[in-house]
């Protein structure tokens, strides 16, 4: 039931005059206030509870000294409701305007009636905001009288009315204060920005720089791997990042520069392709450009190729055809004779070495050759090589070639011969065959070389 001041009166000193009082007389009973869950500790964090104080008297005005049991509740409405107990006494947790916070207390008033008690101390205070938590419900028993014995404490007295709950003031709000340094809390300009649904400061108002205008990322030097990244997208996740390491900047997609882009340093650049009808390159040079594998395959008839025989035993036949062997078509030189004893025949081939080139590769020449049979007293080619100086250099794998199919041999290097952009080298390639259908065959010659 409802209980009026006729039967029961409850002086109820407002939460900021308690306070002020606590202050000025250092009142035991009152202390400052606090809502939860409780943030980490600082110098300007206020308390998550809030102090009550009361004057507990009679129908004749006579103070009240014995042991009460006095139940709190929030609500979001002042009208208390007969559904609002159930059947027991208590609070009945369903109702519409119950906001899920209560606590009990039992408290034996002073001669004066006087008693205190520090709201949240038995159960956590929620998050009070202006639009739920609205008004406090203050039930009284006596403490030896079944919960079925609760009366609310009506504030006006008046059974009429519907005003039967407290209604909160600016006190209990303190913790969620609507402004700090008159700034509203808010993801508006000049304001004090906010947390996301999902925990996360939205990329408007995060500041300009925590030191001169500069915003810092891994401010602790925490970053692991100190690599330090600026992620766009949770799904998309790609990004920017600096790769201490590596001593880098990487981006995960293109970049689009309008504008010019200048840079001072080395630069890689991998499957580039530069549009030469639309940009120029000036001022680069040579040496700056990293050199890249190349080749050059000399197919017959090669060019820049002239005819040196020895002089003796050179008589016999040279003529130049195509052969398609497994799918794949030979051109090729063939020397033959109708001699018994073993004639041959020198071509010299001429190249000159690109203006970009740098040098040869580690298998630097492949020659594809064919003989009549295998022994290389009945047929077989011999190659010499001078490089740009004219000297002689000490070929690998490239004498007695012979093979009744079309084979091919990769020659190498020995020592340290000169290769110079812009200068000749040249190969002497011997055909050597005997009578009874020999034939030695020289199809492509192949150089491989790096060059810029």
């Amino acid at each position: 039931m409802k209980l009026s001041k006729h039967f029961l009166k409850l002086s109820l000193l407002p939460l900021i005059l308690a306070i002020v009082v606590a202050l000025i007389t250092n009142n035991p009973f009152v202390k400052k206030v606090f809502a939860a869950p409780p943030p980490p500790a600082s110098n300007t964090t206020a308390p998550y509870q809030v102090t009550y104080t009361a004057k507990l008297t009679n129908n004749a005005g006579n103070p009240i000294t014995t042991p009460q049991t006095v139940r709190f509740s929030l609500w979001k409405d002042a009208d208390w409701q007969n559904t609002d107990f159930d059947p027991l006494g208590d609070i009945d947790i369903t109702a519409p305007n119950y906001v899920g916070w209560q606590e009990t207390h039992t408290v034996t008033p002073n001669a004066e009636g006087i008693f205190s008690v520090y709201l949240g101390s038995q159960n956590v205070f929620p998050n009070f905001t202006s639009s739920t938590h609205l008004f406090l419900e203050v039930d009284i028993k006596s403490s030896v009288a079944p919960n079925t014995a609760f009366e609310v404490l009506d504030p006006t007295g008046n059974l009429a009315d519907n005003n039967d709950r407290k209604p909160f003031n600016s006190v209990p709000y303190a913790i969620n204060a609507d402004t700090v340094d008159n700034r509203d809390a808010s993801n508006t300009p000049n304001n004090i920005p906010v947390l996301d649904g999902s925990g996360k400061l939205i990329y408007g108002v995060l500041p300009d720089g925590v030191n001169a205008n500069t915003f810092i990322l891994d401010m602790d030097n925490n970053a692991p791997a100190n690599i330090i990244t600026l992620q766009f997208g949770n799904a998309l996740g790609e990004y920017l990042r600096f790769n201490n390491p590596l001593n880098r900047f990487e981006f995960s997609k293109s970049l689009n520069i309008n504008g010019d882009l200048t840079f001072t340093g080395s630069a890689t650049i991998y499957g580039a392709t530069i549009d030469g009808t639309m940009n120029t390159i000036t001022n680069i040079l040579p040496t700056a450009i990293l050199p890249t594998h190349r080749e050059i395959r000399l197919t017959p008839e090669y060019p820049n190729t002239v005819l040196n025989p020895s002089g003796l035993d050179n008589n016999g036949r040279l003529l130049s055809s195509v052969e398609d062997y497994l799918g794949t078509k030979y051109h090729y030189y063939q020397w033959t004779t109708g001699k018994a004893t073993t004639q041959t025949m020198n071509m010299k081939v001429r190249y000159q070495l690109p203006e970009g080139f740098t040098g040869f590769t580690p298998n630097p020449i492949r020659v594809y050759f064919n003989t009549e049979d295998n022994n290389v007293l009945n047929n077989r080619i011999d190659i010499t090589m001078t490089d740009s100086n004219g000297n002689a250099v000490l070929l690998n794998n490239a004498t007695g070639l012979r093979s009744d199919l079309w084979n091919y041999s990769d020659i190498t290097f020995n020592g340290t011969p000169t290769f110079t952009p812009n200068t000749y080298i040249e190969f002497d390639i011997q055909f050597s065959a005997i009578n009874g259908g020999k034939f030695a065959r020289v199809g492509d010659l192949v150089l491989y070389y790096m060059s810029r």
